[in-house]
């Protein structure tokens, strides 16, 4: 499936996982088929 431990996505849903794993997040969207939207929702500078 995803290639990720059980202990990885326990320590995803609660916020402790090291740095921005991103390979490993996406696998398991994908064996989720699921998405990610990332959006900027700032304002600009003026």
């Amino acid at each position: 499936m995803a290639r990720v431990s059980r202990q990885w996505v326990v320590a995803l849903e609660k916020g402790q996982t090291e740095g921005l794993e991103v390979g490993r997040l996406m696998r398991v969207l994908d064996a989720l088929d699921a998405s990610l939207m990332i959006r900027d929702d700032t304002e600009p500078d003026r």
